[in-house]
């Protein structure tokens, strides 16, 4: 049965994320299976994208370890699909879609 998908605010993605965030793509553990999340999000906004590639790009972690951030690219440019997974209740919170050259139009400081 699918996850129920929903949608951070900018406020509720912040509020998961401390600067400095670790690249943890290499040895990052699964904790939860975040395709059960991502396809029918995939299939309800990319549904003309059947041959993109799909897949994780990077995991950047909270310094705490609390939380993930799992970066799925997209078919538009610079924008990712990111699930944010509570490392400690092993749950996703939910998800943006953030383009970082909008939200950075002079480069990401």
């Amino acid at each position: 049965m699918p996850i129920s998908a929903h949608e951070l605010t900018l406020s509720e993605y912040d509020a998961t994320f401390s600067a400095p965030m670790v690249n943890v793509t290499d040895s990052a553990e699964a904790i939860v299976d975040i395709w059960e999340y991502a396809v029918p999000f995939i299939e309800a906004n990319f549904p003309d994208s059947a041959h993109w590639d799909w897949r994780i790009e990077v995991i950047y972690e909270h310094p705490e370890g609390t939380f993930q951030h799992i970066y799925i690219p997209v078919p538009s440019d610079a924008t990712y699909l990111i699930i944010v997974v509570d490392t400690r209740e092993r749950v996703i919170i939910g998800h943006c879609t953030i383009n970082f050259r909008k939200l950075y139009p002079h480069g990401i400081p």
